[in-house]
């Protein structure tokens, strides 16, 4: 049971609504390529998807070597 207050769950939520709206600023929707995404990630030995996301985009602008 939740003994919160309207004005106490109100403000909540819309922090969370707030928090939610800035971090989907910052996705990307790859679609059914989604599982393959998870095992080059893994392959890699990469621990998050941000560090994935710059291994590719890295392997594309640098130059090899």
């Amino acid at each position: 049971m939740n003994h919160y207050s309207p004005q106490v769950r109100d403000s909540c939520i819309s922090k969370k609504k707030k928090l939610d709206r800035a971090r989907d600023k910052s996705r990307i929707n790859i679609g059914v390529d989604f599982q393959r995404w998870r095992e080059l990630r893994d392959l890699e030995g990469l621990k998050t998807y941000a560090e994935l996301a710059t291994f590719l985009l890295d392997s594309l602008t640098l130059p090899s070597v």
